[in-house]
């Protein structure tokens, strides 16, 4: 089981009709080799944007999913549970009004999932209840990145299409540091797994940004592998 993404164009620069067209173009996939039939343990009609495992419970999927690929319509978050004999089962369907781009559980609750919004919205959500228990406006365009730090469950990084990576603090619903000088749109961010003040982030203009949250922003050019500047 699995749910295959491909990148659409950002809304913010692109006409509906000519980002989909782009969007059909890409989905031609060269297959190498013998072809495995695959069928699908889940049905949805939304596009599925990326997935998670619980870090506590090892048979909990949390699913999240935009309409048109994310370009426009509403977003869905779905929770399932895996049975032994590698089955689905839907336990919790949340219907967002705009498309949701990533998810991350938090380290120190198991029910408490993070969403990356297509609105700029960080959310924190309740997934056994299924409610919303918190929002952050902290960009200015589609959020397409998250994650919770895995020692300060607080703590959690967003990255989106207004160049920003964001250090979220989800219990106290804010931003507490964003960081600037990003050449174009920040598609990923990621914590450390050992060292978990440190973070690092890619972008649209293939470079690499490391840093470590109270020092020095550091940036990589990923053709060269070299260090080009600097920023406090």
């Amino acid at each position: 089981f699995f749910f295959l993404m491909t990148r659409r164009p950002p809304r913010s620069t692109q006409s509906r009709s000519s980002a989909a067209s782009d969007v059909y173009k890409r989905q031609i996939i060269a297959m190498q080799g013998p072809q495995l039939p695959i069928a699908a343990a889940f049905k949805i009609n939304e596009s599925g944007m990326n997935l998670q495992f619980s870090p506590f419970e090892g048979d909990k999927l949390a699913v999240v999913a935009a309409e048109n690929f994310g370009i426009a319509g509403r977003g869905r978050i779905l929770i399932f549970k895996l049975t032994p004999d590698s089955k689905l089962i839907l336990v919790k369907d949340i219907v967002e009004k705009d498309a949701i781009f990533d998810c991350s559980w938090s380290e120190e609750n198991p029910n408490l999932l993070v969403t990356a919004s297509g609105d700029g919205t960080l959310k924190t959500w309740d997934t056994l209840q299924g409610v919303l228990l918190g929002v952050i406006q902290g960009h200015k365009g589609e959020i397409y990145g998250c994650e919770c730090n895995h020692k300060s469950t607080n703590l959690c990084l967003s990255s989106g299409f207004d160049g920003l990576i964001n250090l979220n603090d989800i219990v106290a619903n804010k931003v507490i540091q964003p960081f600037f000088g990003h050449r174009g749109v920040v598609y990923s961010a990621t914590w450390h797994p050992t060292e978990s003040n440190k973070l690092f982030a890619t972008c649209g203009a293939c470079l690499l940004y490391t840093s470590d949250a109270a020092d020095d922003l550091l940036c990589v050019d990923l053709g060269g592998r070299r260090v080009i500047k600097k920023k406090k």
